[in-house]
């Protein structure tokens, strides 16, 4: 019996069967008004969803200083995304210059309410935090567009798949975390899903002159980002290899190679062509890499599925969702020769990058090697059908409850997350700005500053940041006031007998170090080398969060 025929002799369906079934049987032949009623909905959902997102990006941005005092290395990206242009070097050689250009043009497009009433100089610098953050957003999404994209070549569905999939990303707190942080890993993690997607497309004919130079244009824009995709070069030799083709395997990794060589040159001008800093930055590193053990290599993967588990549910759900519309049942991923091979090749990044034990914070180095896996999972999820079996519509429908059960419940946890971590971040802000206030006081009185890491300082010569305070520097530069932060910083010298692995391999003069810290742990009056007693600033607000004024 056809959908659509009547059931029993001079009965006709239902209206609503009969709309529902030729709305999944006849989709893509739905009229332009019809069609064009859905994607406007869908179109306005997802504007709503980005603008709240957006609308707690403005709610967190802030001048430098501030930003300094969140994340010492976020206050670090708005320096650098100040003074980052597209035909300079910006002189930061841990990150590639990609990621901060951009911002750096998007913040041409910001504009202040001028509520706060800030200095020129302050509102540029809040202009470029919010354009990092704004482009790592931009990158959630990106990602999640990737990803539908693999699924369904329908623009209408794509724009669904989009709103299940990105806010599944900002479930994980440390994806969250990194949406309200300068740091490029969103934005490489978009990047690598994109170069991934494709050189799958590239593997099914490496031998297309179009395809195997679009793979090899988003990686190079990837290495421009961040040199740490180096991880994932050698999967595409699997990619460009065909069997008994020895020699054109290797002319096309060559020009594969060469190609990818000059994007990477040619978006990073002039920066990019300074591959011995670049390189001795990223060996730099290496100092904080140590022999792995069992636990450090289980920690690698369980930091791994821990953030990947969220997204593939609503990539699982997305993709039985799809199987009620047998017309748009041609798939959106390309077949591919040795199919499984890619698998192990796709993933080889997270096994290099899994046998080392890292001493430093390291969440967020998995965040590419994840959107990797969502890729391949979301190209797997493509390669089964079971759409020939749904004849009728009640077995559609079942299958569309049963995808959006998989995937919706994923939304608004993820919603509640990252409004959690937002709360907890912006929390401080008022503490850190009177804490900038004092400060700023005592540098217009023509006093000096002495502060550690993670403090808002403001920027002038009589304020001084040290990684290392010991007596001696203190007495050098005689300071009239001195703000330390114990819980960011400083108790990592004081905290317990003796210190981690990092103060020791990051602090040279560590123990020294400790001696000063430890005159003003806990204390509310130190006395230091040079005779000077001080005092702490009783004030609650600010000793919440870690921020301790000291004055003689």
């Amino acid at each position: 019996m056809q959908a659509g025929e009547a059931t029993d002799a001079g009965v006709r369906p239902r209206f609503w069967k009969r709309w529902f079934n030729r709305f999944l049987a006849e989709y893509r032949v739905l009229g332009f008004t019809r069609r064009g009623f859905f994607m406007l909905l869908l179109g306005l959902l997802l504007l709503s969803q980005v603008a709240a997102f957006v609308g707690r990006i403005a709610l967190i941005s802030s001048h430098q200083a501030i930003v300094e005092a969140m994340d010492n290395d976020a206050g670090e990206g708005v320096k650098v995304g100040q003074r980052s242009h597209w035909v300079n070097d910006n002189g930061f050689r841990y990150y590639g210059p990609l990621y901060y250009r951009i911002a750096q043009t998007l913040s041409w497009t910001s504009f202040s309410t001028g509520a706060e009433n800030l200095p020129p100089a302050l509102e540029n610098e809040k202009a470029v935090h919010f354009s990092l953050m704004l482009l790592s957003l931009l990158s959630v999404y990106g990602l999640a567009w990737v990803l539908a994209s693999l699924l369904t070549r329908d623009h209408l569905l794509k724009m669904l798949g989009v709103m299940l999939i990105a806010p599944a990303c900002l479930l994980n707190p440390i994806w969250s975390q990194f949406l309200f942080t300068v740091h490029p890993d969103l934005f490489l993690a978009f990047l690598c899903a994109a170069a991934m997607a494709a050189s799958l497309r590239m593997a099914a004919d490496p031998d297309d002159a179009f395809r195997w130079k679009w793979a090899a244009f988003w990686w190079g824009l990837t290495l421009s980002t961040k040199l740490s995709a180096l991880f994932l070069m050698p999967a595409q030799l699997v990619f460009l290899w065909k069997k008994g083709d020895g020699r054109g395997t290797f002319e096309r990794c060559k020009r594969f190679t060469w190609f990818t060589l000059a994007v990477y040159l040619i978006v990073g001008f002039p920066q990019n062509f300074d591959f011995y800093g670049n390189i001795r930055s990223l060996a730099g590193l290496s100092r904080y890499s140590h022999s792995p053990t069992w636990e450090s290599f289980f920690d690698w993967w369980r930091l791994w599925g821990v953030q990947a588990w969220a997204p593939l549910m609503t990539l699982l759900g997305f993709a039985v969702f799809l199987q009620a519309f047998p017309a748009v049942a041609e798939r959106a991923a390309p077949s591919l020769r040795r199919s499984w091979w890619w698998i192990p090749a796709a993933l080889s990044g997270m096994l290099l990058l899994s046998v080392r034990r890292l001493i430093l914070i390291h969440d967020y180095y998995v965040f590419p090697f994840v959107a990797v896996a969502w890729v391949l999972a979301a190209w797997l999820f493509s390669r089964w059908s079971f759409r020939p079996a749904l004849h009728s519509p009640w077995a559609r429908g079942l299958v569309m409850l049963v995808g959006l059960a998989i995937a919706l419940p994923m939304i608004p946890p993820s919603l509640q997350a990252n409004q959690r971590v937002l709360a907890r971040m912006r929390s401080c802000q008022p503490a850190f700005e009177k804490a900038f206030d004092i400060m700023s006081k005592v540098v217009d009185r023509g006093g000096k500053v002495l502060v550690t890491p993670y403090t808002p300082r403001p920027l002038s010569p009589l304020t001084k940041v040290h990684w290392e305070i010991t007596d001696e520097r203190m007495t050098e530069f005689a300071p009239s006031l001195m703000v330390m932060n114990p819980i960011r910083y400083y108790g990592r010298f004081t905290d317990g007998d003796d210190v981690s692995e990092y103060v020791k391999t990051n602090n040279k003069e560590w123990p020294q170090v400790q001696a000063f810290y430890r005159r003003f742990a806990h204390r509310n009056e130190a006395q230091t080398a040079d005779g000077r007693t001080w005092k702490k600033l009783q004030d609650e607000e600010l000793l919440r969060c870690g921020i301790e004024v000291w004055e003689p």
